[in-house]
């Protein structure tokens, strides 16, 4: 049934993910990792005998908010590999209660995932939703978990795809870890190759688009390179991707969780360098075996992160 046919969407969200399409798409018909990094939807089970996620497949789903648990039936309604992902929920019997959607478009770099959501209850089945779940105003809370999940998506998607990665558990607030992280000195001063750094044309961190340029060293080696932010969402998010003139070099991701007593910051690098500028590449700085490099360098950098946020 197609948006046109069953109105506009009660809730809605979309997030770019810098992963194939086809792993996404993946990721979010495997139920299992689906319930992971939603919100509300915690666990399922098949019903009739189904064991994947196909037209007609019917499961029964596991919801908790807070101290509240309910269970939905859903019954797969749409699925194009790769594109789309539709399922019907339902309640109390057969009552319809709403209608999820999946959507993947293919970008250059990754893809856009879009998730949308239709309200579907009977009058009576949202006074009954409401006591069940705790939740009145469902488009709103909808807007919220959607929000959530997507930035789950992505970090679990993009998590598997990076080429070197690591984590730290820090001792301090997001707020501090994301300022350390965007302050080019500071970064620069934690960093391995990195050297040093200057926004261009009055830039800045939290401007998508912003330029800087990176003074970067190895041995006897130094380089330089000019970078854009990509994506910035303060005390959350920090992302900007590498070029050595117009030639795509790398991304660079920090990610800020909370964690414990204070936040986990993953830091993520992408090698997006075209196979015949490899060997400009590893003439330039030296490095030949790059993954190698990056997954040395991301430890060091975030050991040094750690004690300069601890150490007041």
């Amino acid at each position: 049934m197609s948006e046109a046919r069953i109105g506009k969407p009660d809730a809605e969200g979309r997030i770019e993910v810098y992963a194939p399409p086809e792993r996404v798409f993946a990721l979010i018909t495997d139920l299992d990792v689906l319930a992971e990094v939603s919100k509300d939807f915690t666990g399922f089970r098949w019903l009739d005998g189904a064991t994947a996620v196909e037209p007609g497949a019917r499961f029964r789903g596991r919801n908790q908010r807070g101290v509240r648990t309910w269970n939905t039936t859903s019954t797969v309604a749409e699925l194009v590999p790769g594109q789309r992902f539709v399922f019907d929920v339902t309640a109390v019997g057969s009552t319809p209660v709403a209608r999820w959607e999946y959507v993947l478009e293919p970008l250059p770099e990754g893809c856009r995932v879009t998730e949308r959501t239709w309200e579907r209850r009977p009058g009576w089945l949202r006074f009954v939703g409401g006591l069940a779940s705790g939740v009145w105003h469902r488009a709103a809370a909808n807007e919220l978990c959607i929000a959530v999940t997507l930035r789950n998506l992505k970090a679990r998607a993009e998590a598997e795809t990076a080429a070197a990665s690591a984590s730290v558990e820090v001792d301090a607030t997001a707020d501090a870890a994301f300022a350390l992280i965007t302050d080019l000195d500071r970064i620069s001063a934690c960093a391995e190759e990195w050297q040093s750094g200057a926004w261009l044309d009055g830039g800045s961190a939290t401007v998508l688009g912003s330029r800087f340029r990176g003074r970067n060293a190895s041995r006897e080696l130094s380089w330089e390179t000019v970078s854009t932010v990509r994506e910035s969402v303060p005390g959350t998010l920090f992302t900007f991707d590498v070029h050595d003139g117009d030639i795509p070099v790398s991304r660079w991701n920090y990610r800020i969780e909370p964690s414990g007593r204070g936040v986990r910051v993953t830091e993520s690098v992408w090698d997006r360098r075209p196979e015949e500028y490899k060997p400009v590449s590893t003439k330039t700085t030296g490095v030949v075996d790059r993954a190698g490099a990056n997954q040395r360098n991301i430890k060091a950098t975030l050991r040094r992160v750690k004690a300069e946020l601890e150490k007041a």
